[in-house]
Formats: C-alpha cells, structure tokens, sequence
C-alpha cells in the first residue's frame, strides 16, 4: 500500500441513506489518507463493491429498501467482499439483542448515533491501520515469494549453463542467418576453432561443402516439422574432416516466436569408420561368394561335359538316357549357383525366373519336335532361400522331364503346364500338369521303383511338403504344397 515513504490513500465506503448524514461522515473522516466513496442504499453500496475494492465499510442499519443488516450479509457471502471490516451506524437499534444481531450479520464494531467524532476516527483508524499493515504483509510475502523464485530460476539456469558448457555432446544457437550466437566447449573443440572465435561466424564455414544441400534440406525440414535431423561431413579449423550427426531445433521467444535454432551435434567418425570397415568386409565376402557360387557352377558344367562324352562311348540306349537324365539334373543345380552368382543376393534366388530358364531348357533337351509338345508356365513373382531353391529345382527336373519323355508318345502333341503360386501364411504351390496318356494302371509313387520318383519323394520329405498325384487317361497332374519366406523376402513384380 505503499510506495517509497508515500502512503496510498485507503479506499472506505460510506453508506446511508440521509446525505445530511453522509456529509457529516465525509467532514469527520476527511484525511488525505483515506478516499471515501459515499452510497445513499443498499443497491448503491452494491455497485460500488463490484466496481472497486474497498478497505472498509461504514455502513448504517436503518435503511429503506435493503437494510445494513440485509447488505452486510450479501457482503459476507460473496468471497471477494467477505474480508471487509464494517462498523455498523445505527441510532434505532441499540438494545444488546440489536447489537448481537449487528454481530452475528459479521460487524467488527457497532456505533450509535449521534457519532462521536474521535472515537469514529479513531476506530477507522485501527482498521485502516491494520488494513495497511496486512497489505504490507501480503506485499512482503509477495516480494519474497518473487525473490525466491527469480533466485530459483537465476539457479536453474546457471545450472542449466553449466551443463551445456560441460555437455559432453557440441551444443549451438544460430540466428535466422546461420551465424553462431553461442556455442559451448564441446561444440568448439569438435569444430578445431577457440570458443570465442566462432561467434558470429557462418555454419557454412563448419560444414564440408558437398554437404551444404543435405545441410539446408535439414533446415527446411526443421522449419515444417521443429526437429530434423541429418548425418554430414564437418570441416575443423584446420581443414580436417570428422563426421558428424546433427538435430537441428527451432528456438522461440517468450512470444513463441521464431528466432533461430539450437544445433546438437555429435562426433560419429569413429562409428562411420566402422561402418566403412563393416561394408568393405562385406563387399570382400560377397565378392568371395560370388566367386565360389561362380566355380562350383563352372564344375558342374565340367561335370555335364564329362558325362556328354562319356555317353559317346556306349551305343547302351538305357545307359544313355542315364547320362542324360544325371546331366539335367546336375544342370538343375548349376542353374542355381548361376543365378546366386548373377544376383546382388547371394543367399536367395529369384525362382520364378529361374523355372522359366530352367524348363526352357528342360524342353531343348527332351522334345525333338517343340511344335507337337508345348510348355507353358504361370508363375507368380517369388524369392526362395538356397536351401529350399535346390532340392526344389530337382523336383521340378524330375517331374517335368517325366511329363515331357513320357506323357505324349508316338508323336503324340499336347501342353505340359508348369505353375508356382503364392498362398497366404507364407505357402506355396508347385504344379506340372499334362493332358497325356496317363501313369500305369496300379501306380503307387511310395513304391515307385524309379530313381526320379524316389527322389521326388525323398527331397518332399526334405522340404516338409506334402505331394499329391491324379492321373487318368486324361492326363497327370502333380501337386506339391511348401512353406516358403514370409512374405517382405518375396520379389516384386516390378524388380
């Protein structure tokens, strides 16, 4: 309530409804110490209240309309006005019942008129008194509780600077025209420079500048989003380069508005020599790979030309077939390792591919006459891991070769169709199907006697397949149900 020495007047109100009365309340009260605010009703009084605070309320009793009594009340129950003191006036009500009533309606004292001048000011004076002394208080509490919580700020943010200036991580601010506002210790010595020397300096001058468009494409991003971040070249003082990951950050005033943005960076040169030693490893095993898928197809291909000669030697028509049917399926097998070594994959084969080139030759070899047996093949798009790719092309050499030597004789023509289809839950289907003559009356493939079939059999067992046979004299058809990878391992048609 007070500024330097200079004491601020104390708002009371004066209630009555006689302006002779009111007069002589103004003239006994007048002091630059107080400033008096007169109302002749209860409804006056009220508006009063709300329009302004007041220290104290001198109020008379006796009153038409609304009586003292009847506004003290409302007074008392509104919480901005219930901490009023009131000094009741009253020259009717002076019986003890009328001055415990004036009590009870929460007066702090109770005056009858004619009012002694002295002891009526001297009364508003302790009030007024005590109304200072209170507000002195609550202005003391105040100033302490803001002293407490600037020094509490002032704390934290000397904390907060010290752990920027200790962080481990480089940490800056740049304005809206990338220069350095501050940066602390880490920054600097990651970028080679003294601390003062890169304030106000251009980020440009820190950043290789290969990297300038990465840099500002970071920026941009951080402009729509408030965050981004980008991995770069950082160039030191002395011309030096490291790595760095940087987050850019928006910086924003009190008014949220924009006005620069804080820099983290990070030393990351010795994870990215890692990461070149890791792919230069990785390049020399992939070339090792792709080496030996390269020489064991080469092998196999020696081996196909040894049985080619070998099968000059015998005039055995039985033993030939023999020669014949151990080359494909040893080209079955080369045709993989072929297409390992042709694939930036070294581990998975496209297969679908693999069946078109595969039974494109299965085809040259056992059909003279291509116009009287066609091959036609439905393949959907799938990627499967070697260890299911090989024992997978035996199968399809032996069922397909079968339907090719044996399913139309005597120059008989027809369709052998060769399918691959993607089920869900990862499961595959393979199917040869033909429209000839028919297996043997009587055909049972677990007592099948033949090396082609048995291996059929055996190499389902190996792939945890099932395998189906229908035949008639319409024609055979063979079925055999995988599991094969889930589904992100697949190829997509457009690769």
């Amino acid at each position: 309530m007070t500024v330097g020495s200079v004491k601020t007047p104390i708002n009371i109100l004066l209630v009555d409804d006689e302006p002779r009365n009111l007069t002589a309340l103004e003239t006994i009260l007048d002091s630059p110490d107080y400033h008096l605010t007169k109302a002749q009703s209860g409804q006056e009084a009220l508006l009063a209240l709300l329009a302004g605070n007041f220290a104290l309320l001198v109020l008379d009793i006796h009153m038409p309309g609304m009586s003292g009594l009847e506004l003290a009340q409302i007074v008392k129950e509104r919480k901005k006005t219930q901490h009023i003191p009131i000094i009741f006036l009253t020259a009717h009500y002076s019986e003890e019942e009328h001055v415990l009533q004036g009590y009870t309606a929460g007066a702090v004292d109770y005056l009858t008129k004619p009012v002694n001048p002295a002891i009526l000011r001297s009364k508003v004076a302790v009030f007024v008194d005590l109304c200072r002394k209170t507000a002195q208080e609550e202005s003391n509490r105040a100033l302490q509780k803001e002293i407490a919580e600037r020094q509490q700020a002032e704390e934290s943010l000397r904390e907060k600077t010290e752990a920027l200036e200790n962080a481990a991580e480089g940490i800056s601010r740049l304005d809206l025209q990338g220069r350095y506002l501050s940066v602390n210790q880490a920054y600097a010595a990651l970028c080679g420079y003294p601390l003062p020397e890169m304030i106000g300096m251009q980020w440009q001058r820190t950043v290789h500048p290969d990297d300038h468009e990465k840099l500002k494409a970071a920026y941009e991003e951080m402009l729509a989003r408030d965050k981004a971040e980008v991995e770069g070249r950082g160039v030191r003082k002395d011309g030096s380069l490291f790595y760095q990951q940087i987050v850019l950050v928006k910086a924003r005033d009190r008014q949220r508005q924009f006005t620069g943005y804080f820099c983290f960076m990070r030393d990351i040169t010795e994870r990215k020599r890692a990461e070149e030693q890791t792919k230069a490893s990785l390049h020399e095993k992939e070339v090792l790979l792709k080496e030996i898928h390269h020489r064991v197809k080469n092998n196999m291909q020696v081996i196909c030309s040894l049985l080619n000669l070998q099968s000059r030697y015998t005039r055995d028509r039985k033993a030939l077939d023999l020669f014949r049917e151990t080359q494909s399926r040893i080209r079955s097998m080369a045709m993989i390792h072929e297409k390992l070594y042709q694939n930036e994959s070294l581990a998975r084969v496209d297969f679908s591919e693999y069946l078109s080139s595969f039974s494109s030759l299965l085809l040259r070899t056992y059909v003279a006459n291509s116009t009287a047996v066609r091959l036609a093949t439905c393949l959907d798009p799938v990627v499967l891991d070697l260890d299911i790719a090989v024992p997978l092309g035996l199968i399809v050499n032996e069922l397909v070769s079968n339907s090719l030597k044996y399913a139309y004789p005597e120059g008989r023509s027809g369709v052998v169709e060769l399918a691959l289809r993607a089920g869900p839950e990862n499961q595959y289907t393979l199917s040869v199907r033909d429209q000839g003559v028919g297996l043997p009356d009587g055909f049972d493939l677990n007592k099948s006697q033949t090396l082609g079939l048995h291996l059929v059999t055996q190499l389902t067992a190996q792939l945890r397949a099932s395998f189906s046979v229908k035949s008639s004299d319409q024609g055979t058809a063979f079925e055999l149900t995988f599991q094969g990878p889930s589904p992100n391992q697949r190829r997509s048609p457009e690769n």
